[in-house]
C-alpha cells in the first residue's frame, strides 16, 4: 500500500487550492482582463505585483498556523506536517508561475506559454522523483531540492517575461471582470474547508477514497479550465462564439472523461478503497464537469 502521507496530504490542503483560486481570479484573470477592457496596459505587471504580496501574506498563515490547519482537519500532525508545507509553499510558487503563464495566453502567445508550463511540471516531477530515490527518507532534503528547483525556473520566468510598468492597483476592477469564478472559489473555499473536515472525521477510508477520486480527476479538471481561460480571452477580445467554444468543451470531455476511467483502472487496485464511496464521489466529479461546459 502507498504511504498514507502521501495519498492523503492532497486531501488535506485540497481547500486551500481555493485560496489559490481566488487569487489568481483577482490578480491575474481579472487584470488582464482589465488591460484589454480598460486598454491599461499596467494592469497585468500591477496584478501580477499585488498578487504576488498579498498571497505570499496569506499562505505565510497558513504555514505558520500549520499544526492548527492540521488539526482542524482532523489529521495527524506528524504525520502530515512536512508534506503539507511543501504542499502549500508548492502552491504559492505555482501560482506566481501561473500569473505569468495566463500573461502569455492573454498576450496570445500560446506556444511560449505551453513550453514554460510542460517545462515546469517536468523539472518538478524529474526532480522530485530522483531525489525520493536518492534521499528516501529524508523528508526535508528532498523538499527542499524541489522547491529550489522549481522557484529557480519561476524566477527565470519572471525575468523574462516582466514588463516596464506604473503601479496601478485598481483592484474593484479585477474583482468585477471575473466576479463568477471569484465567488465560486469562495464558496468552494468554505464547502470543502467544512466537507473535508467532516469527511476525514468519519475515517481513513474515507479519506482515502476523496484522495484517490482527487488524483484521477483533478489534472482533468485543471485541463478543462483552460475552456474557460479561452472563452475569457475571446470575451475580452468581443471574439466569442458560445457554439463553438460549447462544441469544442464536449470534445475534450470526452477524451477527459475516457483518461480519468484508464487512470481509474490502472490505478484501483494500488489504493486499499471501499468502492461504494468511491462511486458516489466518482459520479459527483463527473456531473461537475459536464455541467462546467456551460
Amino acid at each position: 500500500m502507498i504511504d498514507r502521507s502521501l495519498i492523503n496530504v492532497f486531501t488535506l490542503i485540497y481547500p486551500i487550492q481555493f485560496i489559490w483560486c481566488i487569487c489568481k481570479s483577482i490578480f491575474s484573470t481579472g487584470a488582464n482582463i482589465s488591460k484589454k477592457k480598460d486598454k491599461n496596459n499596467n494592469a497585468t505587471m500591477s496584478g501580477i505585483m499585488l498578487g504576488s504580496i498579498i498571497s505570499f501574506f496569506i499562505f505565510a498563515f497558513f504555514i505558520m498556523n500549520i499544526d492548527s490547519y492540521i488539526n482542524f482537519m482532523n489529521m495527524d500532525i506528524d504525520n502530515y506536517k512536512d508534506f503539507a508545507i511543501y504542499a502549500i509553499i508548492q502552491l504559492y510558487i505555482q501560482l506566481i508561475f501561473n500569473f505569468y503563464i495566463e500573461k502569455l495566453y492573454y498576450e496570445e502567445k500560446n506556444t511560449l506559454a505551453n513550453k514554460y508550463s510542460l517545462g515546469f511540471n517536468m523539472l518538478n516531477f524529474i526532480v522530485l522523483v530522483i531525489t525520493s530515490l536518492v534521499f528516501r527518507s529524508n523528508h526535508f532534503l528532498i523538499i527542499c531540492i524541489t522547491l529550489r528547483a522549481i522557484s529557480i525556473y519561476t524566477m527565470v520566468v519572471i525575468i523574462r517575461q516582466s514588463n516596464y510598468f506604473k503601479i496601478e492597483f485598481k483592484l474593484l476592477k479585477y474583482i468585477k471582470y471575473d466576479s463568477v469564478e471569484l465567488f465560486k472559489s469562495v464558496i468552494f473555499f468554505f464547502i470543502f474547508l467544512l466537507g473535508v473536515n467532516q469527511v476525514l472525521e468519519y475515517g481513513e477510508a474515507y479519506a482515502t477514497a476523496f484522495a484517490f477520486i482527487s488524483l484521477i480527476t483533478d489534472t482533468q479538471e485543471d485541463v478543462y479550465s483552460a475552456i474557460v481561460v479561452s472563452s475569457k480571452i475571446d470575451i475580452a477580445k468581443n471574439n466569442f462564439n458560445y457554439k463553438e467554444h460549447l462544441k469544442n468543451a464536449y470534445k475534450l470531455l470526452g477524451l477527459l472523461i475516457l483518461s480519468i476511467c484508464t487512470m481509474f483502472l490502472l490505478l484501483f487496485n494500488l489504493y486499499d478503497l471501499n468502492i461504494n464511496i468511491v462511486i458516489i464521489l466518482l459520479s459527483i466529479k463527473l456531473i461537475n464537469l459536464l455541467i462546467y461546459s456551460l
